[in-house]
């Protein structure tokens, strides 16, 4: 995990929608949810829930706790 994967996932706090937080970082959607799948598998949970036809993206309990 970098600084780039820890600012997309507060900006995908902030903005609580990925496609939002791709747009703002200049990034597909596609890479964006790449790279937070990515995140969540080097850390071993999700930090957002998925949920099909939701655009919202909510954090987990443990992705709100993230990163202290």
């Amino acid at each position: 995990m970098n600084r780039d994967d820890l600012q997309l996932f507060m900006t995908i706090l902030e903005e609580n929608n990925l496609i939002k937080a791709a747009e703002q970082l200049y990034i597909s959607p596609s890479t964006a949810g790449a790279r937070l799948r990515a995140m969540e598998e080097e850390l071993g949970f999700a930090l957002f829930e998925r949920k099909k036809g939701v655009k919202s993206a909510l954090p987990t309990p443990k992705g709100q706790a993230f990163p202290t």
